[in-house]
């Protein structure tokens, strides 16, 4: 049996007995909260990522998993290893990987581009998807999914700012048009506060996102938490025809009036 398949398993028997532990007490039925999936997409880079490492270590403890996507530039002049030693992600893809991106960002909450560079800037405000960054930088930003980035990074060039008035007025140019588009531009307090902040506002405004049907087909173990991630915003899940459905969930979707449809 896959590791996957067993956290998936004991996680919901822990579930299960803090559920039976709480009727026992006369609590209500906790909540189980999925963690929110943040993909970190590298591009280029001036300057040494310790910084840049160290704060997605802190986003890993708040309970964020982390996917890191590398553009050819970085996996060739950086490589793989300090992103799995610096930050141990729950996945690396690279270029040569990209077909697992639609996929990925499928799943993803949101996308942070902490070393963005001029040149995808460039080729997303011309609609250029011809690498994995630009990919899916568009992919993130068509689904409506949050961006986060650092403007300051794309005013340089190998550490320095222009001096030509004209190509500075193309990269301010640039950097507004990806307000437009809705990508936040990460001020002096970082990204771990930014979408923590974030995460705050949705969790409180109550915001949903369009009725659509929750889809799982591939997904091995449907298990409770995955029944009350869609409580109150749809009405039924379609799944795997071979899934397992824990009985856990089977008796919170009956509870609350959700329908597994199996496909």
């Amino acid at each position: 049996m896959s590791r996957p398949l067993v956290k998936e398993i004991l996680t919901d028997i822990t579930n299960r007995i803090h559920v039976e532990e709480s009727k026992k007490n006369g609590q209500d039925t906790p909540f189980v909260l999925r963690k929110k999936k943040v993909c970190v997409l590298f591009t280029g880079y001036d300057e040494p990522l310790d910084q840049i490492l160290l704060e997605l270590k802190k986003i890993k403890r708040y309970g964020y998993q982390l996917t890191i996507v590398l553009s050819r530039d970085i996996e060739r002049n950086v490589g793989i290893a300090l992103f799995q030693k610096g930050v141990y992600p729950q996945e690396i893809i690279t270029e040569e990987h990209q077909d697992q991106l639609m996929d990925l960002m499928e799943e993803m909450d949101m996308l942070l581009m902490p070393t963005p560079t001029q040149n995808v800037a460039a080729k997303l405000r011309q609609g250029i998807q011809d690498s994995i960054e630009s990919r899916l930088l568009w992919k993130a930003l068509w689904d409506g999914k949050p961006v986060w980035t650092d403007g300051q990074n794309m005013r340089l060039l190998n550490g320095k700012q222009s001096m030509n008035p004209a190509l500075v007025k193309i990269v301010e140019d640039n950097i507004a048009f990806l307000k437009e588009l809705g990508i936040r531009l990460v001020g002096d307090q970082g990204y771990m506060k930014e979408i923590i902040a974030y995460s705050s506002t949705e969790m409180s405004s109550g915001a949903e996102p369009p009725n659509q049907i929750p889809k799982f087909e591939g997904k091995q173990v449907i298990t409770e938490k995955d029944v009350l991630d869609v409580v109150g915003k749809v009405d039924r899940i379609s799944i795997s025809k071979d899934s397992i459905v824990t009985p856990l969930a089977k008796d919170t979707a009956k509870a609350k009036k959700i329908k597994l449809i199996r496909t």
